[in-house]
């Protein structure tokens, strides 16, 4: 690509274009022999001008790029295709600067390249902002990556949308798991409500962060607690983007793992390219010009020709107007370059940009300006990669400083780079700065000492050689230790979990080691008591009669009392010494509800049979009773099993006892029903013929009765009805639990019709009402169902009050009870009612309120509809008020689930 560049080798119209723009613009012939450089090849090292006007140059390009270059140059001239390329030019200061070059064709109708237009575009600083970024990244990954304290980003909505293993760990779910899951769908129930508010102040700015101790169900069932601490994270125009959020598990039972903190973000880089659009200003006319680029920059329509210039300035934001305006005054009065940086909202509404403006005014013989050209440049992913960059620090000190653990990262040299104010605190220093001095592993070990002594979990005092940090960097793998630290001022000792885990570059070797320290003295004094707890329990286990025993979370025994081997002959420390003592008929129902009440965490409660050491089976009841820490999690089971052999036999003597005595009641009630049906038979006979000879005695021409007798005859005769309607109701009553019957679709609307079409007499002769509409479908024994409300319903005809017009109204309602449809039918009259006191005993056999001679009636009616509403799984209750009247709520299931009546 070197040549002689000629100055006059376009006209002047485009020499001008040229010169203003910022990019080195250069023309070649169609062999690729450059002929045209812009003013702007002054700027590199090695260009001179010669004094014919002529332009030579040597050594542009870096040396390493020098062939590269050249290689994509004849590629393109011989192909005919655009050239691009980035490489190094150096500048008049000595520096290689990045530069992208592009070269377009320009082909003839037969499409033989004739020209090359070439630019060369200082992409420099983009360069450096993208190897920042990438650095950044790798560095953020690395934390986020490697932490043992979980962590998470979520969107507004509480969705995942990036989670680390140790949040995995936490929770028991894959990342595909989480990743599809929100907070909300891990945290208790109970915690929700109180949650979600803090997180929605949160995101509405309400508070500047989010903290909250609240509970995880893990996969497998187990609660956790946690300690979350979560960050906002806005964009550069301060609308939330997602948070950042840091999970510390902080249950006693399990050992709090901590972590290095990675925090990530989905940076975008910027454009590897400027993405520019020329433009031409009449000052004279007003027109403006603009390429199909810059329209598309604006976001105008690339057929749009009617451009002015209120179409460029009316879309620039107000704020930043002023110093534009000052910039092209500046440049059209001192004759300079004009640049502006800037922003646009677009035409089209489709959004807004960053626009960097380059230009220059235009002048005719009279040195007034009469044109401004330039270009404008799609700055928007710079800005945005610069405060992208910014956040991305801030979002890993916030974070980092927010973990309720002491954290220090340490390089190659073993040198503190960072640490948090929890790690200057564990360490007993004022300021996170004097860590930060130049402080390696062995002057801290020197500060620790003046503080504290150092014992691992046997008791020994511990070295600098000993210390997690030199482990993780000459092994390249986590190392973590449990230590007690003694302080000598005084101060109650503490217990600490000192991880450090190793940041491997991409060879593999290890860059730096994150150093994490937790305290644990909480969880440690936490299991010192449960040890206790423990060995008091076994001292009273051994001095109880009972066989004791203990099991873990997961069922597996522990612990088992010196009874088992005096009762059972057995080892304790055998494995399958219950299974050898249950009985062949026991072991698989127990061992089948054991395993459920494990998975449900409910008591363990049955009874089996075990064997002695004489081979003898004896009863005991087992009960096991979990045990829960604070949290609700299970830990621990303890049970017994209780001798009740002499209970047990006592219990199936007395079975067979009962079982013996209903049998016998069972045949006695069946003589007694064999013995009414007979009686009641027998007896019809007699009353028929005292009806008979009475009626014949009373209507004989040729008998001449008194008045007194005549009255007397009549008494018997009614007496006579009585009887017959009484050894009529005994026999119905006693022969009700004969039959059984099939339940059927009983529709009650039909069966009241029928009963009003039998008492039309009776409620016409009474002038009585009886309301009733959209009665329900039931399953019923509907020759039952009918007598139940035939009862009913002449019951309330009957005791009517002479002065009163009867009034009867039934209504029905379904009700929900324990999931099962409950029919409520009322039947309710304005007759003579009752006492409230006689509710429950006028449902009893023979039982009258009133005066046969007033009411007829055998007193068995109320008695039948009791019977009635009982083989139908129901039941019925009477309420009333003397002389206003009286009601009948009846209960009935509406479906009897195949049962027979």
């Amino acid at each position: 690509m070197s040549g002689i560049f000629l100055a006059d080798a376009v006209a002047d119209p485009f020499a001008g274009l040229a010169n203003a723009m910022p990019q080195l613009v250069w023309i070649a012939e169609a062999d690729g022999t450059v002929s045209y450089y812009n003013e702007r090849i002054s700027e590199f090292q090695g260009a001179e001008l010669l004094p014919n006007g002529q332009w030579k140059w040597e050594g542009l390009l870096h040396p390493d790029d020098l062939m590269p270059t050249e290689q994509a140059w004849r590629k393109a001239v011989l192909t005919g295709t655009v050239y691009e390329m980035e490489h190094r030019i150096v500048t008049k200061t000595g520096q290689f600067h990045w530069y992208l070059s592009r070269a377009f064709p320009q082909k003839d109708e037969n499409g033989l390249v004739i020209r090359w237009y070439g630019t060369a575009t200082d992409v420099h600083h983009q360069k450096e902002v993208q190897n920042l970024l990438r650095q950044s990244e790798a560095e953020f990954r690395a934390m986020f990556e490697a932490s043992i304290v979980g962590m998470a980003q979520a969107y507004a909505n509480g969705k995942l949308l990036r989670v680390n293993d140790a949040f995995c760990e936490l929770t028991g779910y894959s990342r595909e798991e989480l990743l599809n899951s929100r907070f909300s769908d891990i945290t208790h129930p109970e915690d929700r409500v109180e949650d979600f508010a803090r997180y929605e102040n949160m995101i509405n700015g309400v508070d500047k962060k989010y903290f909250s101790e609240k509970r995880y169900i893990r996969k497998d069932g187990a609660i956790v607690w946690v300690m979350v601490t979560a960050t906002p994270i806005f964009d550069n125009k301060g609308n939330f983007k997602h948070t950042i959020a840091v999970i510390q598990n902080i249950t006693d039972r399990k050992n709090i793992e901590q972590a290095n903190e990675k925090l990530a973000t989905h940076l975008k880089i910027a454009t590897d390219s400027a993405r520019a659009g020329t433009w031409y200003h009449d000052l004279v006319t007003g027109s403006l010009e603009w390429s199909d680029q810059h329209k598309d920059l604006w976001g105008f329509d690339r057929k749009k020709t009617d451009l002015r210039y209120e179409d460029w300035h009316n879309f620039i934001y107000a704020e930043d107007r002023k110093s534009v305006f000052a910039s092209l005054d500046h440049a059209r009065v001192h004759h300079s370059l004009y640049e502006a940086q800037y922003r646009i909202k677009k035409a089209d509404d489709s959004g807004s940009l960053w626009v960097q403006s380059i230009g220059q005014f235009r002048y005719n013989e009279r040195n007034e300006p009469i044109a401004v050209t330039g270009i404008s440049v799609d700055i928007t992913d710079n800005k945005n990669s610069q405060k992208e960059l910014l956040e991305l620090k801030e979002q890993l000190e916030l974070t980092v400083r927010n973990v309720p653990a002491g954290i220090m990262l340490l390089n190659r040299n073993q040198e503190i780079i960072f640490a948090n104010d929890k790690a200057a605190w564990f360490l007993k220093v004022d300021k996170v700065d004097e860590l930060m001095s130049d402080k390696d592993i062995s002057s801290l070990h020197k500060i620790g000492k003046r503080h504290f002594n150092v014992f691992d979990q046997l008791g020994n005092e511990m070295d600098e050689s000993s210390s997690p940090v030199k482990k993780a960097f000459a092994t390249g793998k986590n190392s973590e230790d449990i230590f007690r630290i003694e302080f000598k001022n005084g101060e109650k000792a503490k217990w600490i979990v000192y991880n450090c885990n190793p940041v491997l570059d991409d060879r593999g070797e290890t860059m730096m080691v994150l150093a994490t320290i937790t305290d644990i003295t909480s969880q440690k004094e936490a299991e010192q008591q449960i040890r206790q707890s423990e060995e008091q329990l076994r001292f009273l286990a051994e001095s109880i009669p009972q066989l004791v025993w203990m099991a873990d979370e997961k069922g597996n025994f522990e612990y088992k009392t010196g009874r088992w081997f005096e009762y059972s002959g057995l080892e304790q420390d055998d494995p399958d010494v219950l299974e050898k003592m249950l009985h062949p008929e026991d072991r698989e129902r127990i061992g089948s509800l054991w395993r459920e009440c494990l998975a449900s965490r409910n008591p363990f409660r049955d009874e089996a049979r075990l064997r002695n050491r004489n081979g003898e089976y004896r009863w005991h009841a087992v009960s096991g009773e979990p045990i829960r820490n604070t949290e609700g999690m299970v830990f621990k089971w303890i049970g017994v099993f209780t001798d009740i052999d002499v209970q047990k036999t006592s219990a199936e003597k007395l079975e067979l006892l009962v079982a013996l005595r209903t049998r016998e009641l069972k045949r006695s009630n069946e003589d007694l029903q064999q013995f009414a049906h007979v009686a009641s038979h027998d007896l019809k006979e007699p009353l028929r013929k005292i009806k008979i000879f009475g009626s014949r005695l009373k209507d004989d021409p040729e008998t001449t009765l008194s008045e007194k007798a005549r009255l007397y005859l009549s008494k018997i005769e009614g007496a006579a009805n009585r009887m017959e309607t009484m050894v009529e109701g005994v026999l119905q009553y006693s022969s009700l639990n004969a039959t059984v019957q099939q339940p059927e679709k009983v529709d009650l609307n039909g069966v009241l019709d029928n009963i009003l079409s039998d008492l039309e007499i009776t409620i016409q002769q009474s002038g009585a009402i009886v309301n009733y509409h959209d009665l329900p479908v039931i399953e019923g024994a509907p020759v039952l169902i009918y007598q139940l409300l035939y009862n009913l319903v002449n019951n309330s005809l009957k005791f009517r009050r002479p002065e009163q017009r009867p009034e009867i109204n039934i209504t029905a309602e379904i009700l929900k009870i324990r999931e099962n449809s409950v029919l409520q039918l009322v039947i309710e009259d304005n007759g003579i009612g009752f006492e409230l006191e006689y509710a429950e005993t006028i449902f009893n056999s023979f039982s009258r309120l009133n005066p046969k001679d007033r009411y007829e009636g055998t007193g068995l009616g109320l008695a039948l509809c009791k019977k009635i509403v009982e083989r139908h799984n129901g039941t019925i209750e009477a309420w009333g008020e003397l002389n206003k009247g009286a009601s009948f709520t009846v209960y009935l299931p509406v479906s009897q689930y195949g049962h027979m009546i």
